[in-house]
C-alpha cells in the first residue's frame, strides 16, 4: 500500500494579511535613511513627505504615530496632508510614523487604509556619567 502526503509538511508559510492597494512611500526630508537617532532634548524638527499612487481618485491621507513599536497606531490630529512637520520631542522613546491612504469613497472604513513604510525617530536618554568624588 502506498501512502501519499497531502499538504505542506516541510516548508513554512510566511503569510501576512493587509488591505490590497497601491504602494505608499514616505521619507524624511534631507535624510538618506528612514531612521533618525537623536538625544533627549534635541530641538530639531523633521519634515516627513509621502507619495501615493495616482490610482487613488480622491485620496484621504492620515499620518499616524506609534509609541509601542507598531502594536497600536493613532491618527495624528490635523496631519492629513502628504507632508507632516514633526515637532521636537523632549521625552526619550521610540516614535514610529507612517502615512495611511484610502480613497474617499471608503474613508470611513479604517481597515481599508494602506500604510507606507515606517519612519522612525529614536530619542535616546542622556547618559549620566559619574567618575566618583573629586580627587587631587
Amino acid at each position: 500500500m502506498r501512502q501519499v502526503a497531502i499538504g505542506n509538511d516541510i516548508a513554512l508559510d510566511d503569510i501576512a494579511f493587509r488591505p490590497c492597494g497601491a504602494k505608499i512611500t514616505a521619507d524624511i526630508q534631507n535624510s538618506a535613511t528612514d531612521t533618525i537617532d537623536v538625544c533627549e532634548g534635541n530641538m530639531n524638527t523633521y519634515t516627513f513627505t509621502g507619495n501615493a499612487s495616482s490610482q487613488y481618485q480622491s485620496p484621504v491621507y492620515h499620518w499616524q504615530l506609534s509609541t509601542d513599536q507598531g502594536i497600536t497606531w493613532n491618527d495624528i490630529p490635523g496631519a492629513t496632508e502628504t507632508t507632516y512637520v514633526r515637532s521636537p520631542t523632549m521625552a526619550a522613546g521610540k516614535y514610529w510614523y507612517r502615512l495611511t491612504v484610502v480613497d474617499a469613497t471608503v474613508a470611513g472604513i479604517t481597515s481599508c487604509r494602506i500604510a507606507s513604510n515606517l519612519l522612525i525617530i529614536n530619542v535616546h536618554p542622556f547618559l549620566l556619567a559619574n567618575a566618583g568624588p573629586d580627587r587631587v
